[in-house]
Parts: structure tokens; C-alpha cells; sequence
């Protein structure tokens, strides 16, 4: 055992580095803070005020909405972007940290250990609690643009965005819920190590983590793409959208007869 890995085994140093990352999100919000949120005081309340909504014609609204969006984005500065970033590390971390408080096992032989849930049913309320989560944080993204002044004064009502979030999410939920059974078809042995490899079956682990490795990458992707953003709320979400979908990797490639001992809060 490396004298890393023996740090890593102390609850003390694993803590202190979550604490450690949180203070680093709140420097980044306070530091975002003293930055003024536009180049041009003035002209941005000239933009807020600016009356294109009433103009009539289809091209014209859209030419003259492309126009607000555009000047709009050359007097922003990085007090949000800075600001939303600080937010997100401290949502990531938090997140970060319920899984490992949840599923990060230290074994004598193993070091640490990551699990996936324990029980088929624990897959399916994650999964559900990531549907509700994404969609509370897009809506906030919404209300958090309105309040900022990203949308002009015509866009009053965040309505119907809301509305048709909330149908996409309900369209969602049985499609990814029929998926979820299906995959759960193939798991064997709950709970097991995040990082299962079945040697036995070589292809048929290349093939789930390729497929379920880029899927993870994928959310990965996301999550960054969003920190930055007034979506920023969807980065906790995400970190554990990326824990199921290597979950299910490793309950896939487990072997029948083998289980990690489910940890007492299973």
C-alpha cells in the first residue's frame, strides 16, 4: 500500500479535502462578487429597457431578439460565469460527498472501495431522484437568468419554459424507467465494486465500459459545459448520474455468485 493510498484510508484527510475544495468554491463566489456584472452600467439599463418586443413581423422580432442577445453578451463580465462556477464546485463536492459517506467502503484488503447500491430498487430511486433534481435546477437556471437581467423585460413569464420542462420530464420518466428494468435484467451480484472486471468475459466487459464509459463522459461533459451557467444546479444531479451510470456498468459485469457485504445503512 502506497503512502498515498494510506492518507486516502483516514476519514480525517478524505474530509478535510471536501472541506478543503468547499473553501475554494466560496473564494471563487466572494472574489465573483467584487466584479461589476456589465462593462457599461448605463448602456445595460438601456438594453433592459429596450422596447424590440414590440416590434411586428416574425424575422423582424427574431433579427432584433439576436441584437439583444448579442450586445447583451459584450457588456456581460465573468462575475457570473465566476460566480456560478464557485457554486457549482460547492454542489459537486456535496454531492461528492453523500456518495462517499453512502457507498465508499474501506476494507483491510481492498483499500478503498467503492459500491455500487445495494439493491435493484436503490437504482431506480436514484434514477428518479436525478429526473426531479435536473429539472428543479433548470428551473431555478431559469428564474436565477430573469432575475439577472439575461432576458429582456418583455420575458416576464419563465411559464412556459417551466411548463414544458415539466411535460418533457413527465414524457421522460416512463422511457427511462422501462430502460432502467431492462438493464436491470443483466445485473448480477448487488452489491459490487464501482470498478468490476470480469475476466471471464472479456468482450462483454470491453463492450459495457466502452458504452457506459462514454455515457459517463458524456455527463462529465455536461456538468462542466454547465458550471459556469445559471443551470449550475444540475451538477449535483450529474454527479450522481455518473455514479449510476457506472453502477450499472459494474452490475452488469459482476459475477453471479459474487457481492461485496452490503455496508449496515443498506
Amino acid at each position: 500500500m502506497t503512502e498515498v493510498d494510506g492518507l486516502m484510508k483516514r476519514p480525517v484527510f478524505f474530509w478535510a479535502i471536501i472541506i478543503l475544495t468547499i473553501i475554494v468554491g466560496a473564494v471563487l463566489i466572494q472574489y465573483g462578487r467584487t466584479i461589476e456584472p456589465y462593462r457599461d452600467a448605463a448602456r445595460a439599463v438601456d438594453l433592459m429597457n429596450a422596447d424590440y418586443c414590440l416590434y411586428g413581423g416574425t424575422a423582424e422580432k427574431a433579427a432584433q431578439s439576436a441584437n439583444w442577445f448579442r450586445e447583451r453578451d459584450t457588456l456581460l463580465t465573468l462575475r457570473y460565469p465566476i460566480i456560478n462556477s464557485g457554486c457549482a464546485i460547492i454542489v459537486a463536492t456535496m454531492a461528492f460527498a453523500v456518495l462517499s459517506f453512502w457507498r465508499r467502503k474501506i476494507t483491510v484488503d481492498d483499500g478503498i472501495l467503492w459500491q455500487t447500491p445495494a439493491r435493484i430498487w436503490h437504482f431506480f430511486a436514484i434514477g428518479l431522484g436525478i429526473l426531479v433534481g435536473t429539472y428543479l435546477g433548470l428551473v431555478c437556471g431559469l428564474i436565477l437568468n430573469l432575475e439577472r437581467g439575461m432576458l429582456p423585460w418583455c420575458a416576464d413569464s419563465i411559464g412556459i419554459p417551466i411548463f414544458s420542462l415539466g411535460f418533457a420530464t413527465l414524457i421522460l420518466s416512463p422511457i427511462l424507467l422501462f430502460v432502467g428494468w431492462t438493464l436491470a435484467q443483466f445485473f448480477r451480484g448487488l452489491p459490487t465494486s464501482l470498478w468490476q472486471w470480469n475476466r471471464d468475459e472479456p468482450i462483454r466487459s470491453w463492450v459495457a465500459t466502452a458504452i457506459f464509459g462514454s455515457l459517463a463522459f458524456f455527463w462529465l461533459w455536461i456538468l462542466v459545459d454547465a458550471a459556469p451557467t445559471e443551470d449550475l444546479l444540475i451538477v449535483g444531479p450529474g454527479v450522481f448520474a455518473i455514479y449510476l451510470t457506472l453502477s450499472c456498468r459494474a452490475a452488469i459485469l459482476a459475477s453471479s455468485d459474487y457481492s461485496v457485504e452490503p455496508t449496515p445503512d443498506t
